[in-house]
Parts: structure tokens; sequence; C-alpha cells
């Protein structure tokens, strides 16, 4: 669902965005192909920019990018791409305001939902999101290191072809030389 939202793209709300699904934009991708046929001058350019960016940041799994773009209503749409990366928090209150106020907080870490209940376990859902938080942390950066080993491959794999393409080009060279002595050794000779 995240892919076929365009409410983090500036400019765009609910009523653009109905208008672009209706316009056959069904995903970033579309939008950053064809969106200039449904919005128009800098807008489109803008948007069509925006897409393209979040292609690259969901490649590179940037949840917080996208949290801090989605409008706190579309949040939800993260939902399945996120799964067990994410922990989904429900506070319900009595109508009050301040921690007095609270009567359950619900959880979903991706696998299993906890409900904790005022005067009975509500403190425990401190202690949940805390070390959910550490836990998914901890997965963050296990990821950014893989990120970050992937990149220093992918360059030395790009060094190793560029160090093959001289090799290649030195060895032609030789052999061209070689050719060359060959041919005057043999002139030389008079065969």
């Amino acid at each position: 669902m995240l892919q076929q939202t365009f409410s983090h793209l500036p400019g765009i709300g609910a009523t653009t965005e109905q208008r672009l699904w209706r316009a056959g934009l069904c995903d970033w991708r579309a939008l950053a192909e064809r969106g200039g046929k449904a919005l128009r001058g800098a807008r489109a350019e803008e948007a069509r920019r925006a897409a393209e960016e979040s292609l690259v940041r969901f490649e590179r799994g940037d949840w917080r990018w996208f949290d801090a773009l989605l409008p706190t209503d579309a949040k939800w749409r993260a939902f399945g791409e996120l799964g067990s990366r994410a922990l989904y928090v429900d506070i319900e209150t009595d109508g009050g305001f301040g921690a007095d106020a609270i009567t359950v907080i619900g959880c979903y870490d991706g696998t299993t939902a906890h409900t904790f209940v005022a005067g009975r376990d509500l403190d425990a859902a401190r202690e949940k999101i805390r070390a959910a938080r550490q836990s998914l942390h901890a997965v963050a950066q296990e990821k950014q290191q893989a990120v970050n080993h992937a990149a220093e491959v992918n360059q030395q794999i790009q060094s190793l072809d560029e160090k093959g393409g001289q090799l290649k080009e030195a060895v032609d060279k030789a052999r061209e030389a070689f050719d060359q002595a060959q041919g005057r050794v043999q002139e030389a000779l008079g065969e």
C-alpha cells in the first residue's frame, strides 16, 4: 500500500491523490514515468522527482524518511511493508488528558498483539515499548551494516572491472606491439 501512496509528496493531498489514481497513476513508478499527464507545470516535475526519491528511499528501507513525510492519518499505509519491523501502538483514554486518563494501550509487534489495561498491567506497556524500540534499533543497525558492506563490495567489483578493462587494453597493446615487432623481424630476415 505504501508505494500506492502519494500523500507524502509535496503539494499532494487526498483529493489530488485520488485524481492521480483515477488517471491510472497507481504507484510511484507510474508517477515518476508519466506523472506530467495528470499534473501540470512545476508541480508535475516536483511530484515526479519526489516519486523517484520515494522509490530510492523505499529500496534503501529508509522508513524514517517516510515517517517524517506521511500525514498521521496515512501512516497505516506502511503496515504491509514494515510488518514485524515496526511496533504499532494505540492508546485509548477516558476522554481526559495526561497519564491518568489512559485506559488501554494496545501494541502489535508484527507477530503478537499485546493489550495493557489500566488497573491491571498498564505499566508493563512502557517496558514492552522500550524493548521493542531497542530490538528494532538493533535490526536497523544490522541492516545498515549489510547495506554498507554491499556498497563496499560493489565498489570493489567496479574497481576490478576497471582494472580488468585496463589490463585487457594493456594486453591488446602488447600483442599489437609484438605483432609489429615480429613483422619487422620477418622483413629484416627477408621472409
